[in-house]
C-alpha cells in the first residue's frame, strides 16, 4: 500500500490528534511520518496551537463567571421543547 502523502496527513491530522483514527489508519500516518519530519514540524506546531486554544478559551470561561440564572432556565425549557 503506497505511503500517505502530506496532503492525506493534513486531512487526518486533526482525528488523529483526537485519538479518532482506527489503529491501521494511525498507523499509516505515522508511517508517513516517520519519514517527513515537515509533516511532524506541523503535527508539533498543530498540537501547540490546540493547546493554546483549550488554555484561552478556559481562561475566558473562568473570567465570563457564572451563567445568569435566567439564560440557564431559558436553555432548559428550549432543550425541553426541542425533545
Amino acid at each position: 500500500m503506497p505511503l500517505l502523502t502530506c496532503q492525506q496527513v493534513l486531512d487526518f491530522l486533526s482525528d488523529y490528534v483526537e485519538g479518532r483514527l482506527s489503529a491501521f489508519e494511525a498507523a499509516r500516518l505515522e508511517e508517513h511520518l516517520a519519514l517527513c519530519p515537515p509533516c511532524v514540524d506541523y503535527l508539533n506546531s498543530f498540537r501547540a496551537t490546540l493547546a493554546a486554544c483549550r488554555a484561552a478559551g478556559a481562561e475566558a470561561w473562568q473570567a465570563a463567571g457564572p451563567l445568569p440564572e435566567e439564560l440557564v432556565q431559558a436553555i432548559l425549557k428550549a432543550q425541553q421543547a426541542a425533545d
